[in-house]
């Protein structure tokens, strides 16, 4: 009785998470207005993704896709109904000029010249039919000349392309003010050519052509003089300016150069690759790992400092975009009211991801002291291409996220130190290789602790000097290689009301109202509090605070809670890695630089 009775309570849960997600449940789904948009609903949370580059949401695969091959917002056609015509609709997915094959044709057979031409050219296609068109007009016409009291007077001719052209950036421009042959003027100076000429040799007259070398004269020639023809009287002709325009260039001008090469781009990797260090094997030796490079795999405190002495610290981040949508919630919790024991206030770890992420809210955050990690561009999905991703995907997602909060947010490279894999899918030796290369100072990945609720105390953060178990690393593909001084802030689970674990604290069922969140928060805590005092990670999304009322007024009692503890600390990923290295007891935290205001 008590198996049915619990039975039927999971499923009426399930059913009311899906009444408030629109009736699905952990699967991609497409957006009902928009094709490049798709959801999924986890718990009781809808959450709403993007597809990078314009592709669209095939949800037969459950993947970003090709327009032409999505199926999301399909336009459907209409059915064939018996004696009525059927009129053709273009295929959206189609290139727009396959639809005008008809328009062009016509143009085509409008247009003069030989019935043959234009045959060929509509068995082409429409493509070459339209470029045809505009050149053997182009090369038909004559020039139009006006008549005018002083004269005529040669005009421009400018063809006006079809649309093909001009959609394949091709403008037909016909001149017909004669240019001399074979001449340089001054406007086909190349860009890399000095903008004064350069001064030509005084073999060479100023009429056009370089003078054959039987032809040279025994004197040189002024540049602000005519040339002497043989049989004429030099006086006959009076000084005049050179013509430069169509001047000749020198054999070794500046004109008739080769433009410069463009510099050959460096080969390494990052400005902030670490120096390389030997790859570890085995089981972790704690007599050979030690502070502040190597820590293995434990439940101890480091520096072997008494728990009394052992500062309490708490790290609270969040996950994902950073926006107008959820700034206030930042606003009101790190709002410089809220400080620790040495009188600095409380600061968080912001995992940003590009997606939806408004820059200048970025900068704010890290002006008031908090820090700021990569969580990749596009926060792409399915969950499994993070597994496969590789590592040139990492480097354009994980480290190109770094580079644009450093472009757009205006933050110094060095200070983004750290990231975490979208949906906590780790993604092995790829991943981790990545981190090592671009020299990344700690990961915060990993998930572990027990599926149920128990006493046991939990692990510290470690370096991944020695390849992690599966206890330390429960979601595959886990790295199997050593990567020597590369921190990892795992994810402890947390422990709902019904004993249950999650991952994240906003994936554990709670009690009701402000009452029921703060009693949550502060049974985990207590947990690692009065067992080893492990750095305790709260890890939400913001979308935690709109889920259910009470969530963000139990979070503020909770922090307002931690304030009057002595021993508490709420500091940054990065604050506490850094105490870890230099363990210092609470008399004595002051001396960390980072500690300080």
């Amino acid at each position: 009785m008590f198996s049915i009775t619990v039975v039927f309570a999971v499923v009426m849960l399930k059913l009311t998470f899906a009444g408030n997600c629109g009736g699905v449940q952990n699967k991609y789904v497409c957006h009902p207005s928009n094709p490049t948009i798709f959801q999924i609903c986890i718990g009781d949370q809808m959450y709403t993704m993007r597809c990078p580059g314009g592709l669209h949401f095939n949800s037969r695969t459950q993947t970003c896709d090709w327009p032409k091959n999505a199926f999301c917002g399909e336009l459907r056609q209409p059915k064939k109904s018996v004696g009525q015509p059927q009129q053709k609709t273009r295929n959206p997915y189609l290139p727009p000029f396959q639809s005008r094959s008809k328009s062009t044709n016509s143009v085509t057979r409008r247009s003069r010249g030989k019935s043959g031409i234009n045959s060929v050219a509509a068995a082409r296609g429409p493509r070459y039919n339209a470029r045809n068109q505009v050149f053997e007009k182009a090369t038909r016409t004559k020039i139009h000349r006006k008549k005018s009291r002083s004269g005529y007077t040669k005009s421009r001719l400018r063809v006006r392309p079809t649309a093909s052209a001009m959609r394949n950036n091709r403008m037909v421009t016909k001149s017909h003010t004669k240019q001399p042959k074979n001449k340089w003027n001054l406007v086909h100076h190349p860009w890399w050519a000095a903008k004064s000429p350069a001064t030509r040799p005084s073999h060479l007259s100023t009429i056009a052509g370089p003078v054959q070398p039987t032809q040279l004269p025994q004197q040189p020639i002024a540049l602000n003089e005519a040339p002497v023809r043989p049989g004429h009287d030099a006086s006959r002709y009076t000084p005049r300016k050179p013509d430069l325009r169509y001047a000749p260039r020198a054999p070794n001008s500046a004109a008739n150069r080769q433009p410069p090469k463009p510099p050959v781009p460096t080969t390494t990797v990052s400005s902030r690759t670490t120096k390389y260090k030997p790859r570890k094997t085995g089981k972790c030796d704690p007599t050979t790992c030690q502070l502040p490079d190597c820590r293995c795999v434990g439940t101890d405190i480091p520096g072997n400092i008494s728990m009394s002495e052992t500062p309490m610290m708490v790290m609270l981040t969040f996950d994902d975009s950073v926006n107008i949508g959820n700034n206030d919630y930042y606003l009101k919790l790190f709002n410089d009211k809220l400080k620790n024991p040495n009188d600095c206030p409380h600061r968080g770890t912001f995992f940003v991801s590009g997606d939806a992420t408004q820059y200048h809210y970025v900068r704010d955050l890290y002006k008031k002291g908090n820090e700021i990690a990569s969580h990749s561009i596009s926060h792409r999905s399915p969950t499994t291409w993070w597994a496969h991703a590789g590592y040139d995907g990492y480097v354009k997602e994980i480290e190109g996220m770094s580079k644009r909060l450093a472009r757009e947010g205006k933050l110094p490279r060095e200070d983004i130190k750290g990231m975490r894999v979208p949906f906590l899918q780790v993604g092995g030796d790829s991943q981790y290789q990545m981190l090592e290369d671009y020299g990344y100072l700690w990961d915060s990945s990993m998930v572990t602790g027990h599926l149920f609720k128990n006493l046991k105390p939990s692990i510290w953060p470690f370096t991944l000097d020695y390849a992690p178990n599966s206890e330390t690393c429960s979601l595959t593909p886990c790295p199997t290689k050593s990567y020597p001084g590369l921190w990892e802030v795992p994810l402890v689970r947390w422990y709902g009301n019904n004993k249950m674990a999650c991952a994240m604290p906003d994936g554990c069922t709670i009690g009701p109202g402000r009452k029921g969140t703060l009693q949550y928060l502060m049974d985990n805590f207590n947990r690692q509090y009065k067992s080893n005092k492990a750095p305790l990670g709260i890890f939400l999304h913001a979308s935690w605070f709109r889920r259910k009322s009470g969530n963000l007024e139990g979070m503020l009692d909770f922090l307002e809670q931690l304030t009057h503890m002595p021993d508490v600390y709420v500091l940054t990923v990065s604050q506490v890695i850094d105490w870890i290295q230099h363990p210092k007891p609470l008399d004595r935290v002051s001396e960390l630089k980072s500690w300080k205001c």
